[in-house]
């Protein structure tokens, strides 16, 4: 996670980091230095489970509830930014977000930066291809369970230099989301 915040500082590029609950848990300082560092912090579960889209409206809440308290704790600010896991939904997960007053982020470009065998040269090529005013890019700060660097770490600078010839910013998708919301009209 510090070598992706470098290389988005360098950049001057900002990110929702979206965090298991679990792993802020563990690395209370590190949230803490990526809202430090100007980035989002918003949440991907508690403990991330493959099959969180198959479990009860029970689990997914408490699931929700613990990660929202974790980082709510560290971060002193209520996550209102949600991505599932997998990024698989349901109308079961989509009772309980909305019960909870989050909101479910996608992606528009998956960079696929997260499997063991992801290759950095096609992870970027891949997101290259998707850059565009307005994507989402689905990246990994770090790998799942395991503790190997992801393809990101090598694909990122490759993928800011694409941005910075195609004259795009990276910003924060909090950011994007309400800039991108219609004004109120006057009444």
């Amino acid at each position: 996670t510090p070598k992706i915040l470098d290389l988005l500082d360098g950049a001057e590029g900002k990110a929702a980091v979206l965090g298991m609950g679990e792993k802020a848990e563990g690395h209370p300082e590190l949230v803490r230095e990526i809202l430090a560092r100007g980035h989002a912090v918003a949440m991907h579960s508690y403990g991330h489970h493959r099959l969180f889209a198959m479990k009860n409206a029970r689990y997914v809440r408490d699931d929700l509830t613990r990660a929202i308290e974790v980082l709510t704790t560290i971060t002193g600010e209520r996550p209102v930014l949600f991505r599932p896991p997998i990024g698989h939904t349901n109308p079961t997960i989509a009772r309980v977000v909305k019960e909870l007053e989050l909101e479910v982020v996608g992606w528009s470009v998956r960079a696929l930066d997260g499997l063991a065998a992801a290759d950095p040269k096609k992870v970027a090529a891949r997101v290259v291809r998707g850059l565009a005013d307005g994507a989402i890019v689905l990246m990994h700060d770090a790998a799942e369970r395991e503790d190997r660097e992801p393809a990101s770490v090598a694909a990122l600078p490759l993928i800011l230099d694409a941005m910075a010839a195609q004259r795009l910013k990276g910003v924060r998708v909090d950011t994007w989301l309400a800039e991108s919301e219609p004004a109120e009209e006057p009444s």
